[in-house]
């Protein structure tokens, strides 16, 4: 099953190994790596976590972060917003998206939600919807929930991306 939305095509799939894919218009590299990233992020255990069956939460996954990696990366086009993301990724967890597997309980959903704030402002409920709206069972109140689970992820993606992986997180330190 496939969606056309602003930041690419997507594609969610339940198989035995619980992979989905998702595919970008402006190339292969940037897919792979969210891909890989995606691959992580354990479905069953985020299933659980917000209350929801599998295929639900893949869904809501797969519509989610690509919208916030892409809001991040907004954001950080300005020379101003460039400067923000740099100064804020020294001081998030970064070693999230490192190794074969995301750890969920390691997630700061309140490190989440002040990222969030800084990335959506006041349109969260609004973002929560449209995203929603770009899926076929993810409630907003689902996304609402997901996205202060993502928002650390997506950071410490960004963060091991453009700084190469070797900067040790403030909460390692």
């Amino acid at each position: 099953e496939s969606q056309e939305c602003r930041y690419g095509r997507h594609r969610s799939s339940l198989r035995g190994s619980e992979s989905m894919r998702v595919t970008f218009k402006d190339g292969a590299e940037g897919a792979n790596q969210f891909n890989a990233l995606l691959d992580k992020i354990p479905v069953r255990d985020l299933a659980n976590r917000l209350g929801t069956d599998e295929e639900t939460a893949s869904e809501a996954l797969v519509a989610a972060l690509p919208a916030l990696l892409a809001r991040l990366q907004d954001n950080a086009s300005s020379q101003q917003g460039a400067a923000s993301l740099a100064s804020a990724l020294q001081q998030h967890n970064n070693d999230l998206a490192r190794g074969s597997q995301v750890n969920l309980s390691q997630v700061d959903t309140q490190d989440g939600n002040n990222i969030l704030r800084h990335v959506f402002g006041n349109q969260r409920q609004e973002v929560a919807q449209q995203l929603a709206s770009n899926t076929n069972k993810a409630s907003s109140g689902l996304l609402e929930s997901l996205l202060p689970m993502l928002a650390p992820i997506a950071m410490s993606f960004i963060s091991n991306q453009l700084l190469g992986g070797g900067q040790q997180s403030k909460q390692a330190q």
